[in-house]
């Protein structure tokens, strides 16, 4: 049997992930810009269990490691710049090690983890359709280290964590090819009640001169799709390999709070209105009894 495994009262999951995140872009030197995150790894556990032929229940857990990206610049001559300049109260000593910058090194990093619990429901051996609650904590964060040609030294960090909770839907489709072989497409919505923060700080020759936090919250919403495939390798264990895709809407993000100007009051205020869209590989084992 392929499709989803009917005969199967429990069953474990288990599969490495390879994911990347694609937005989230900052430009803070006039020597360039952080773009696109580096893939790193990540996991997904699913434990299930079959109360009969069409009902039962499942736990799953994914998340990832820092998905990240470093850029360093140097200048003998000090003409690396930051974008962001002093206003309201602050004067350009205190952001002196930013401008005229013989060194610089800037960088981003974001992860995510998961928990659901879903009730699930069997048809036909080829449609599983599910309804759970899920929590989802994401975490964005950025740095940077500056020295001028004075010798002055900088540095300014600003991070970002959602705490999302709420229900979601979803369903997965079966195909059996035949020859051990068999796909199956995922897809999930949900709408999330988002308690969120950040957190800005900013220190100049050892002198602290931003340590902001503020929290807020809002109405958030994910979609994630997966296509998979699996292949039998006897009753009770399939392989299975696939591509996924997590979009999250209506989050914070450092790219989004990132300021333009440094004053006392930067990251007083926190804007949730971004979005952050995921994707990568992933390869596994599933186990069934």
């Amino acid at each position: 049997n392929c499709g989803s495994c009917s005969m199967a009262r429990r069953y474990l999951i288990a599969e490495a992930l390879y994911f990347d995140r694609d937005d989230g872009n900052i430009s803070n030197s006039n020597f360039g810009s952080l773009g696109n995150f580096d893939f790193n790894a990540g996991w997904r556990f699913t434990i299930g269990r079959r109360q009969d032929s069409t009902r039962g229940t499942e736990f799953s857990y994914m998340g990832t490691l820092d998905l990240d990206q470093t850029r360093n610049y140097s200048s003998p001559a000090g003409i690396i710049t930051s974008r962001v300049s002093p206003v309201d109260g602050f004067a350009p000593a205190h952001t002196a090690a930013f401008f005229n910058a013989t060194q610089q090194s800037e960088t981003k990093e974001t992860s995510f983890h998961s928990l659901e619990f879903n009730r699930v429901k069997w048809g036909w051996d080829v449609l599983k359709t599910f309804i759970g609650v899920r929590y989802l904590m994401v975490d964005d964060s950025y740095s940077m280290f500056s020295q001028n040609l004075g010798g002055d030294q900088g540095t300014f960090q600003m991070e970002t964590v959602n705490h999302m909770i709420g229900p979601q839907i979803g369903a997965e489709l079966f195909y059996d090819v035949g020859n051990r072989l068999s796909f199956s497409f995922t897809s999930k919505l949900g709408v999330y009640a988002n308690y969120n923060e950040a957190d800005t700080q900013m220190t100049h020759n050892g002198t602290q001169f931003i340590n902001s936090e503020s929290s807020g919250g809002t109405l958030s919403s994910t979609y994630e799709a997966g296509l998979t495939g699996h292949y039998r390798l006897n009753r009770r264990a399939r392989l299975r390999f696939g591509y996924n895709i997590l979009f999250l809407g209506e989050v914070a993000t450092v790219s989004d709070n990132f300021p333009r100007a440094l004053a006392p009051s930067t990251g007083s205020n926190v804007s949730d209105s971004d979005n952050m869209f995921f994707h990568g590989l992933s390869f596994g084992l599933e186990v069934y009894r």
